[in-house]
Order: C-alpha cells, then structure tokens, then sequence
C-alpha cells in the first residue's frame, strides 16, 4: 500500500537511513502526487537544487499557505538566480577572451537553468559553429523576447540561407527539441533534393516515431490545419442565414455569397497569421511576416473583424425580424 512506503520513509528518516528514505518517498509520489508532507520531506532529501525546487513547487501546489515552503523557495529561487548570473559572467568573460569550448560549457548550464535567457541564447548563437545550432539559439532567443527586431532578422535571413531540413532535425533532436526534429525529418523526407538524404531522413523519422511511442504520432502539416480551421466559421454563418431565411436557399439575398466570401478570407488570414512553423515545413505567410508582431497583429485584427462584421449583419437582420414579428403579434 502507498500509505505503508510514505510511513517506512519516515521511520528511515529518522534512524537516519536518508537515501533509502528518499528511493521510498519516490516510489509514493509516483503513486500519491497529493500528499504535501511527502513533498516537504522529499525536498530536504534530494540533492540538487532544481530537485529540491520541483517538490517545494509540488508542496505549494497542492497547499499554497505553507510558510516553511515558501521561504525555502523563495531562498532556493534567490541562489539559482545568483548562480546562474554568475556563470553568465563567467560564460560572457570566456566569450571575449577567446575560451569558445569553455564558453560553451557555461553558457549552455545558464540556458538549462534559465531557458529564457535572452543573453545567453544570443552569446550562444555566436560561438557555435554550425548553422543549424545557431538558428536553434536565435529561436530560443526570440522565444524569451519576441520584441527583439535584430534576432528576427538574424533567424529569417539563417532560415532563408540554409535548407537542409536533415540537419536541422538532427540539430533538434540533439537539444531535446523531439516534435521540431519530427517535423524537419518529415519534411526532408518527402523533400530533400539528393536521394540520400531522403533515405535518411525517413530512417531518422522511423527512429525518433518509435522512440516517442509508435506509429500512433502524427504530424499535421500547416497546410492541413488551415483547411480544418477555416471550415467552421463560413458554416456557421451560412446556417445563421438559412434559419433567418426560412431554410431556404432561393431566399437568401445576393449580399450571401459576398459576405461568405469575406468570413471565408477572414478565417484565412486570421489562421495564417497566428500559424507557428516547424522546421522547414511551408506557411502561408514567410518568417519574414510571422516573426514580426506587429504585421501579425494588424494580420490577425483585419482577419478578425473580416469574420466579425458578417456576422453582426446577419445577427441585426435576425434581430429586425424578431422586432417585426413581436409587433404583428403584440400590436
């Protein structure tokens, strides 16, 4: 029973039995995620930091008013932080000085640390060799600051210069980045231009199909997504206007096909704007337009009312008739 694991992990703890204790408490969370006090002692038996950040978080998920856990959070977070911009330094003084392997190496623990360090990612982009590595840290760069004009252009004229979908994924698969790796290879398995290296990518995709769970993953391509999502709202709107108009195609007026037309090409754009490219696989719009914020805000705002104004036409008309029809039977 869990119950007997979390109570024999206490007695270790107290004879002093600490790694057998924690191989227990392991083995109970594993079963019981909702046990706080099973949290609480399983943080101040782990060793590593981030360990110990992980069951303090899961203690204070399940019960936020734990005073003890926040202030060991909070003390944790504190030397993280310090750590981490510690070796950023150390990483960035490297950089200047010409330790690129050294540079590396601690650039590399800042960015697992803090994912979303900017700097880091962008001091990376610049000491590694090969291309695809560098279009993986400017990515993760523009993740941590979408805002960042210069890392934009830097990506886009990277992606436009270099097309080998092979080793792209190999460069996803190498940082962990399993569904981006999944795309790549599919891409290049349909696409690559030497033969060669479509037999590759499609050993590559088999490989990484089955290291994720099978056959059962699938990718979608964009292409795809965009056909299913713009269905619905051209279908809503035209059952909208057949109940206004009696279930009756002949009774639909000619403005119809015009403003299906424009919630058709409003859902479009609304869609390929908002769309997020995997490796090499094809948009609508290029990296150029996607990786602006702007453009795709302004995309997605004239996408939006493209869809909304048909809709509030069609909804006045229904509220009309409904005025009508209320004043012929209530006079």
């Amino acid at each position: 029973m869990p119950e007997q694991l979390f109570r024999q992990a206490q007695k270790l703890v107290k004879q002093g039995q600490l790694e057998e204790a924690r191989g227990l408490l392991l083995r109970y969370v594993a079963q019981e995620e909702e046990n706080e006090l099973a949290w609480l002692l399983l943080s101040d038996l782990v060793e590593s930091r981030e360990d110990k950040l992980i069951a303090l978080e899961n203690a204070l998920t399940i019960n936020p008013n734990l005073i003890r856990a926040q202030n060991r959070l909070v003390q944790l977070r504190g030397e993280r932080q310090q750590t981490v911009a510690e070796k950023f330094k150390q990483g960035e003084t490297a950089v200047k000085v010409g330790l690129r392997v050294e540079a590396m190496r601690l650039l590399q623990e800042v960015v697992q640390a803090e994912p979303n360090h900017e700097q880091a990612w962008l001091l990376l982009s610049q000491i590694v060799t090969a291309v695809e590595d560098k279009i993986i840290a400017l990515e993760a760069a523009q993740r941590a600051n979408p805002r960042n004009e210069q890392t934009a252009h830097q990506l886009t004229q990277l992606r436009q210069n270099h097309s080998s979908d092979l080793a792209v994924g190999t460069a996803y698969e190498a940082h962990g980045e399993l569904q981006k790796a999944l795309a790549a290879y599919t891409f290049a398995a349909g696409h690559a231009p030497v033969a060669a290296d479509r037999l590759i990518a499609q050993k590559k995709l088999d490989e990484l199909r089955q290291q994720l769970g099978g056959k059962e993953i699938k990718t979608t391509s964009p292409a795809m997504t965009l056909l299913r999502f713009m269905i619905g709202p051209p279908l809503i709107y035209t059952i909208l206007s057949l109940l206004q108009n009696g279930l009756s195609l002949n009774q639909l007026p000619p403005r119809f096909f015009w403003e299906l037309l424009t919630v058709w090409f409003g859902t479009v754009l609304f869609i390929a704007a908002n769309q997020k490219p995997h490796g090499q696989e094809e948009t609508l719009f290029g990296p150029e337009i996607l990786e602006d914020w702007r453009l795709r805000g302004l995309l997605t705002l004239l996408g939006l009312l493209l869809v909304l104004v048909p809709f509030v036409f069609v909804l006045w008309g229904g509220v009309g008739q409904f005025l009508v029809w209320k004043t012929a039977v209530f006079p």
